[in-house]
């Protein structure tokens, strides 16, 4: 059974989650996880190589697949697990920046208007 795809209604309220409202004039922030920001994390792969390494002795000993699932898929959760929490480190970094930047021009919009007056 095929299901119909909804249609789109042409209102801005259309691209908002439920109950809530878009602003179309803020400039959407992109996190570092950004597929076109994020450079590619040299660490992603050694878990999974390792898993597979120690699985395969271990599988010809035992004649039998099962350490390489065990292995290769714990390898691959710890790789996914610090990928992910190298990219919100990389966020965290990112925000404290931003926030930076935006204190100081404040403070700096402060000492204009002190000096003026």
């Amino acid at each position: 059974m095929w299901v119909k795809p909804l249609k789109k209604r042409a209102t801005k309220e259309a691209s908002a989650p439920l109950g809530h409202t878009f602003d179309w004039n803020v400039e959407p922030v992109w996190s570092p996880c950004d597929i076109f920001q994020i450079e590619p994390a040299l660490g992603t792969w050694v878990f999974s190589v390792a898993g597979a390494l120690l699985a395969i002795p271990v599988g010809i000993k035992r004649k039998s697949l099962a350490p390489l699932v065990f292995f290769g898929t714990t390898g691959t959760m710890l790789d996914i697990i610090m990928g992910i929490s190298q990219c919100e480190r990389e966020h965290a970094e990112r925000q404290m920046k931003l926030l930076e930047e935006q204190n100081a021009a404040a403070m700096g919009a402060l000492t204009e208007t002190g000096t003026e007056s």
